[in-house]
């Protein structure tokens, strides 16, 4: 059996219309939208005080721990994001063979220094679930790596080589697209960095918020030249959450595109192309940060179309404020 699950917009993780109206914020009111608005400033996508934190609810489903690869007999170039979102939204995928649901919490806790020598805002990042507690690595570190070694195969004795051990190739669905560790904010994009070198590994949003914006960041370039983050900006929706209603949230689609690679079987011979990806998308609210992230952290390009993946993970806002 398969059920139909669409990805975006964000706005469809809606509550029951009941509870939403009891968790509109004084004020807000359906036609709101409508009226003059004030152009989204990136300053304000998303607060980084000391001490703030975001505590979500977290659904995690699975439906196997590997994922089939769509081999292609020639090289399948990946079409434009708009398509990809699109073709996201409408993909049917399997029922779940588990579901697990917790708390994802961030929180701003001093700075960080990367393994590279980086030091930024540490944005600190856990994963739990009851009973067992789960701390998930940021989108750089280990959680990254083994994602790229599982994808890439052919990577895997470089990725060995620079940080001195092989990627465990364990372990379930984790977030890649909304993740801790050294964040930083800046009049022009809000990122992060990682250990293998000093330059940006993750950018969330560029000063250009406008629909329609796209920005690609080259990822991991001391393993690989052909691993990339792509991002389209979808634009302003309406975000239900527990937390509450966010009208003008900004929603960003995101694709890591782990690049292409050849296959061969255990004799050698060749079995064809292989592309990869993860995607997901976040929605971002003016005067909070993010409020709602769904994901798919690894999935397959190819003749087929858009691969299903290994599973997904649902990140829905519950609080966020200030620690004391």
């Amino acid at each position: 059996m398969k059920l139909s699950r669409r990805l975006a917009p964000l706005a469809l993780l809606a509550l029951p219309a009941t509870i939403a109206v009891l968790l509109m914020p004084a004020g807000c009111k359906d036609d709101e939208p409508t009226k003059p608005q004030e152009k989204p400033v990136l300053a304000s996508m998303w607060l980084n005080e000391d001490g703030r934190f975001w505590s979500f609810d977290a659904t995690v489903r699975q439906w196997g721990t590997g994922f089939e690869t769509d081999f292609s007999p020639v090289s399948i170039p990946l079409p434009s994001l708009s398509e990809l979102a699109a073709l996201a939204a409408e993909r049917e995928y399997p029922e779940p063979a588990t579901v697990s649901t917790g708390t994802f919490r961030l929180q701003f806790t001093d700075s960080l220094t990367t393994g590279s020598g980086v030091r930024r805002q540490n944005l600190v990042e856990s994963l739990t679930f009851d009973p067992a507690v789960l701390a998930t690595a940021s989108q750089t570190g280990s959680t990254f790596l083994r994602q790229l070694a599982i994808a890439r195969p052919d990577l895997r004795s470089r990725i060995a080589a620079r940080t001195g051990s092989g990627p465990s190739l364990a372990g379930g669905v984790q977030s890649l697209i909304l993740h801790g560790g050294a964040w930083e904010k800046t009049a022009d994009w809000i990122g992060g960095y990682g250990d293998l070198n000093q330059q940006l590994a993750w950018k969330y949003l560029d000063s250009d918020l406008s629909t329609g914006h796209e920005f690609v960041l080259q990822l991991v370039p001391d393993l690989a030249s052909d691993v990339y983050l792509r991002a389209r900006v979808l634009g302003p929706i309406r975000v239900e959450t527990p937390s509450g209603v966010y009208l003008r949230a900004i929603e960003v689609f995101y694709v890591i595109d782990y690049g292409e690679s050849q296959a061969t079987d255990e004799s050698g011979n060749p079995l064809g192309y292989s592309h990869s990806v993860g995607y997901g998308s976040i929605a971002f609210a003016p005067g909070v940060g993010p409020v709602a992230s769904y994901e798919r952290p690894l999935a397959t390009w190819g003749p087929n179309g858009l691969g299903a993946g290994n599973g997904e993970l649902q990140f829905r806002l519950r609080s966020s404020g200030l620690t004391s």
